[in-house]
């Protein structure tokens, strides 16, 4: 009967809903929203000049509406989702309240495949208060494009993986695209696959790990490792043999990395961790809100 603990799930830059994952949270006891921002009903095709404002709205439209239990907001994010999660804890943090990023990113990247085609992939992606994000991209003489638009081999998949480690070798670029994680109040679990072939969801969860765990004021933070997985880390006990496939928005052909077994059990045991992990970051939030009774 409620109340319920709230989740809001977030598409990577194939665009649309993530219902099926909703559905998941929602059969664990939470009220789930699977938030569409482009290329879904109502909202642009690509995922160019997207406004963080529109996702303070839902935030506060679910605390509202929905009165979560303890008033719990969780946001849950796959790749490019994964890299917004991060951007919402960290601008809007009295609104969230635990963070799930799987296969993050570390810093703000341009629009990359999921932008209009007539832009450059360096184009702005998210804006705040009418003003883009930098990203790590833009005006970065260390960025190479090369694997990101060839593959390895002629007429394999793009594994474009390589091409992310470049602009990171641009002390400035990265200063400037950062994600404030030291901003995010609540928990964080980040899962990565070590194979990532699409971005180094490693390398960036572990900056992320360690900015987070330097600030010295007791916030959990974990980092799943998927050991050999790609960037497919998902649903548990679904089909993870396709390991290559087309790019929703862009078309072309990736390969994500990892192997079918790898990403599989990757994918279940994630999910475990999700589920403990949010359990957990509950009853703080219950801990903490009764602490602040108490006080009062």
């Amino acid at each position: 009967p409620g109340p319920h603990p709230a989740v809001l799930v977030l598409a990577g830059s194939g665009g649309g809903t993530h219902e099926q994952r909703a559905a998941l949270y929602a059969a664990h006891g939470y009220a789930a929203l699977a938030l569409g921002y482009f290329k879904s009903p109502g909202r642009p095709d690509h995922i160019d000049d997207t406004p963080l404002e529109y996702f303070e709205t839902a935030l506060q439209w679910m605390r509202d509406r929905l009165t979560p239990r303890d008033g719990f907001v969780a946001v849950s994010g796959v790749s490019r989702g994964g890299e917004l999660v991060l951007l919402l804890a960290s601008h809007f943090p009295a609104l969230v309240s635990a963070v799930v990023a799987y296969v993050p990113s570390a810093v703000v990247h341009g629009t990359l495949r999921a932008g209009h085609p007539d832009k450059p992939r360096d184009a702005t992606a998210w804006t705040w208060r009418g003003e883009a994000l930098p990203n790590v991209w833009r005006d970065n003489p260390d960025a190479d494009w090369h694997a990101f638009d060839h593959p390895p081999e002629p007429g394999q998949p793009v594994r474009q993986a390589p091409a992310f480690h470049t602009p990171l070798r641009n002390t400035q670029a990265v200063a400037r695209a950062r994600i404030p994680v030291e901003r995010i109040r609540g928990p964080v679990l980040l899962i990565s696959g070590t194979d990532d072939g699409f971005w180094p969801s490693t390398l960036y969860s572990e900056q992320v790990a360690e900015t987070l765990r330097q600030r010295g004021d007791g916030a959990y933070v974990e980092h799943f490792r998927g050991e050999g997985a790609g960037h497919a880390i998902g649903l548990p006990q679904l089909p993870a043999t396709q390991i290559a496939k087309p790019h929703p928005v862009a078309g072309l052909l990736l390969d994500g990395g990892g192997t079918a077994l790898a990403n599989a059990r990757a994918s279940a045991a994630s999910w475990t961790r999700v589920v403990d992990f949010l359990a957990d970051a509950l009853q703080r939030s219950a801990n903490s809100n009764a602490g602040r009774a108490t006080a009062s």
